[in-house]
């Protein structure tokens, strides 16, 4: 193995070449300092980049990608782009870690809710909000026994957040329950993190009020260097 990392540091393979000593900073000049190594389920860790493309090229199709968004209906263009610059971007956050406001100004396109599911599936070659959403399916049984035996204030909030998943036959409106009953057991305030849209109630025959549809919850996390942001949704219709 270490002979053929050797070979793969001679060919100039970026994930050989950044823990060299030559991309180390100043006073960590030595081999076992600050080693970057892949992360459980990170397949594509720092790819090499496409055949034809240099780290200069690809900076400038960067530079391309913000004047993109701001054109109308191009998701098209945006997620070629995306795709064809995924290497210089990894070789970025693995080698300078920037701080994920620096570097949303520099890849804004990568904060959209589509590009998030890609940039993960990229990285892991495994979908992230259908991966998710089956987790959530699977233990959600187990998740309804531990808060239903909870208490106090906790508790009682708790069971507001879940009463209106008996009232609707619908998957959708259950995972936005438990996702936000999630957030009050782990003592986060769940508006900040949910946000929920109920339009204008119909009204029923009985003179009962009905709402057409609840929640749509947004949670970010994904890997930012040492920095993690979720980014997963899930709608009500």
């Amino acid at each position: 193995m270490q002979n053929y990392r050797t070979k793969l540091g001679r060919l100039g393979h970026p994930e050989i070449l950044v823990n060299s000593l030559k991309h180390k900073k100043t006073g960590q000049g030595k081999a076992a300092a600050n080693i970057k190594k892949t992360r459980k389920a990170e397949i594509n860790y720092i790819p090499l980049h496409p055949k034809g493309e240099t780290t200069e090229s690809l900076e400038n199709e960067r530079i391309a990608l913000l004047s993109e968004l701001k054109k109308r209906d191009n998701e098209v263009v945006i997620k070629a782009k995306m795709e064809k610059t995924f290497s210089h971007r990894r070789l970025e956050i693995v080698e300078q870690r920037p701080l994920i406001g620096d570097f949303k100004c520099r890849w804004p396109a990568l904060f959209q809710q589509s590009e998030v599911n890609a940039e993960f599936l990229r990285i892991t070659t495994s979908p992230l909000q259908s991966k998710f959403m089956w987790q959530l399916d699977h233990f959600s049984d187990k998740l309804l026994k531990i808060f239903k035996i909870k208490g106090g204030l906790k508790g009682h909030k708790i069971k507001e957040a879940l009463a209106i998943s008996d009232l609707f036959e619908n998957i959708h409106i259950k995972r936005g329950c438990i996702l936000r009953s999630i957030a009050i057991y782990l003592n986060e305030d769940p508006d900040s993190f949910l946000r929920s849209i109920r339009p204008l109630p119909l009204k029923m025959p009985r003179g009962t009020w009905q709402t057409q549809s609840w929640a749509y919850t947004h949670f970010k996390e994904m890997w930012m260097g040492s920095k993690r942001t979720w980014e997963l949704s899930s709608k009500a219709i």
